[in-house]
């Protein structure tokens, strides 16, 4: 299980029923699980009911995502951006910086 938080992009890189590494079956019959090549950032997180009602004991989390998509996280990757180089860090230095305090 990986550490989940609101805020991470995730991208979904399993579709269609699977069994998790504890044999749960979880089969992504669900409207709103995403497909595929999906990239969604996080709002929640949160255990699943399975289909008698009962939570999922196999430790995967819920994932999700703004626009109401959700997933289990063996189904997503975390999508980090690389570290910001010296050219990145100036472009946000100069988009953060209050524009009165900019000398011209």
């Amino acid at each position: 299980m990986a550490d989940w938080q609101p805020g991470d992009l995730a991208l979904c890189v399993r579709a269609g029923a699977f069994r998790c590494s504890s044999r749960q079956l979880h089969t992504g019959k669900s409207r709103d699980t995403p497909r595929r090549g999906f990239v969604g950032k996080v709002i929640a997180t949160t255990i699943p009911p399975l289909n008698d009602g009962s939570d999922c004991k196999c430790g995967c989390v819920l994932l999700i995502f703004e626009g109401g998509e959700k997933g289990v996280s063996p189904r997503f990757v975390k999508v980090t951006p690389p570290k910001a180089d010296e050219f990145d860090k100036e472009v946000i230095s100069l988009m953060t910086t209050n524009p009165s305090k900019v000398e011209a």
